[in-house]
């Protein structure tokens, strides 16, 4: 992402060995938090903004970048979790709770298979409220980049409605999630794929959405 000129936290030290990092250091990156209520009050144009943040970063140029973090492999950790009963205990509770997670994740993986090929961008992976910084003057960083790599850019937009809707940001709600849309611009989303992201994303947190 600091490749392409976006604002973020510089790595400084991390743990080097076989496999994946355990510890990582990085710089502070300044800002507030897109959920903090101050920031929704005091800059109006906040949706706006997280808008253009995701047409910027979608802009940025795939060439190069090799990590992959589309559907297949969301659906490959969605997979483990329901081996592995995460995914039964998480739903305790929810709209979920008498669902069988074995046969919900079998209907999402035909729904992908009948996708086909998608559309591959940069994407940030974890595209929500706190994971965009906002300054003063209506800069935007971001952080929490474990995912960012090549997917469909709709991950990227179902999660941030998802954060919009979610009972976790009760400042925001269903006219700020169409609000970014359309800020976004409508030609380019694909309700279904939308829709596809949303099944996905169920297997890694219960969002209510009205």
């Amino acid at each position: 992402m600091a490749r392409f000129g976006l604002g973020t936290p510089r790595v400084l030290e991390f743990e080097s060995r076989e496999g994946p990092s355990r510890w990582m250091v990085s710089s502070h990156l300044p800002g507030t938090p897109a959920h903090d209520p101050d920031v929704a009050r005091t800059h109006p144009g906040l949706v706006e903004s997280l808008a253009e943040a995701a047409r910027t970063i979608h802009a940025s140029q795939v060439g190069g970048v090799v990590i992959r973090e589309g559907l297949a492999e969301n659906l490959e950790r969605a997979r483990k979790r329901v081996a592995a009963g995460l995914v039964r205990r998480s739903w305790q509770g929810s709209r979920y709770e008498g669902t069988d997670p074995a046969r919900a994740l079998a209907e999402v993986e035909l729904r992908v298979e009948r996708a086909g090929p998608l559309p591959e961008v940069v994407t940030h992976g974890d595209f929500c409220l706190p994971n965009v910084l906002f300054t003063g003057d209506l800069g935007w960083g971001l952080v929490d980049l474990g995912q960012a790599g090549v997917s469909d850019p709709h991950r990227d937009l179902a999660s941030m409605v998802g954060s919009l809707l979610s009972h976790l940001n009760p400042h925001f709600g269903q006219a700020d999630a169409d609000r970014f849309l359309d800020a976004y611009g409508r030609d380019r989303v694909d309700p279904g794929l939308l829709s596809l992201h949303f099944g996905v994303d169920d297997f890694f947190w219960p969002v209510p959405r009205g």
